[in-house]
């Protein structure tokens, strides 16, 4: 079956067109994401999520356009979401980091200098290896 009667049929509510689309399309998308995203598992989430956003939207596709295109902007909204919370999730985790080092540093102060003599041991072994 042609790829426009296969979208006439999933734009009508024809499940099994729209998974004869994505079977046309899944391979393709998911080397796009994976050229920007490197865990495999988060790549295959992300395209997963863009073709249940495009069933989700379908209705709206314009058939007289291509359909790839489409669903590459779909999925690079989904990557570029993808790196926006990471980088939340990241920023959180420093900060939680810098404010447990800062309640920790006074009683860090005064491991300091027990701790410089084990760093100077340390390096004296580690010099006398090959």
């Amino acid at each position: 079956m042609e790829e426009r009667d296969l979208l006439r049929r999933a734009q009508q509510g024809d499940r099994d067109a729209f998974g004869q689309l994505v079977s046309l399309y899944q391979a393709r998308l998911r080397a796009f994401v994976a050229r920007y995203v490197s865990r495999p598992d988060e790549v295959f989430d992300i395209v997963q999520d863009g073709f249940i956003d495009a069933m989700e939207h379908i209705d709206r596709f314009d058939a007289s356009k291509e359909f790839g295109p489409w669903l590459r902007a779909i999925c690079r909204n989904r990557m570029l979401n993808h790196f926006r919370s990471n980088k939340v999730r990241q920023n959180a985790a420093s900060t939680l980091v810098d404010q447990a080092l800062q309640e920790t540093w006074g009683a860090m102060e005064d491991d300091l200098e027990d701790g410089a003599e084990r760093v100077a041991a340390l390096r004296k072994c580690v010099d006398r290896l090959e």
